[in-house]
């Protein structure tokens, strides 16, 4: 395949761009990522011969982190030279920050991958988790400039992803019902009238398995 992919054991993703993401279940730190499906042909995603992780296209690129560049996954090494080659070339088209590793993904969210309910190039939220770095001992001085934000991970190793809900206007929506309509009149599929459309697709679940 196009991609090299190395067993990595993934040290710990420290990030600085974080919001605040609300469910029923409360509020929870999450920060923006995309998830980036290394594979050659679509049909690779049906046959598990793929590879899932999720990067950031904003978040700087630190010693140890593990990057996505043209495919290829790469880790940025302890020079200053190199350091600002990379971080001055983050974004969408140069490094990519890995947030997540294919070993981060749960059966549940690879599961929504393969149903299709992820697909490549997707905008998610990723939970995240502020913590005390080096375990800083209280003295009565003020440690809120120890606390580090990090990607959060459970018992298992596994991520924990929140859908972004994007606006649309109501001409791509109707653009979508109608490329929909006419799709179903050409496979003599069951007919969904607007309302039942909007229904199904415009009501997504909150929260990401």
């Amino acid at each position: 395949m196009y991609f090299n992919l190395i067993i990595i054991i993934m040290k710990t993703v420290k990030v600085t761009k974080t919001e605040t993401y609300k469910d029923s279940q409360g509020e929870h730190i999450v920060c923006k990522g995309k998830l980036i499906l290394l594979k050659l042909y679509d049909e690779d995603i049906k046959n598990g011969n793929y590879k899932a992780i999720i990067v950031s296209e904003i978040e700087k690129i630190e010693v140890g982190d593990m990057y996505l560049r043209s495919g290829q996954i790469g880790e940025l090494k302890d020079f200053e030279d190199n350091v600002k080659y990379v971080n001055d070339r983050v974004g969408q088209f140069g490094f990519r920050k890995i947030l997540a590793l294919p070993e981060n993904f749960s059966p549940e969210i690879l599961k929504d991958i393969v149903d299709g309910k992820l697909k490549d190039g997707d905008e998610v939220f990723v939970e995240c988790e502020e913590i005390l770095e080096n375990d800083v001992i209280d003295n009565g001085t003020n440690y809120k400039e120890f606390f580090i934000k990090q990607i959060k991970l459970n018992k298992d190793n596994h991520i924990k992803l929140f859908p972004i809900n994007k606006e649309e206007s109501w001409d791509e929506i109707m653009a979508k019902y109608i490329k929909y309509a006419m799709h179903v009149k050409i496979t003599a599929n069951s007919f969904q009238n607007l309302s039942e459309w909007l229904e199904e697709n415009y009501n997504p679940p909150t929260k990401i398995n």
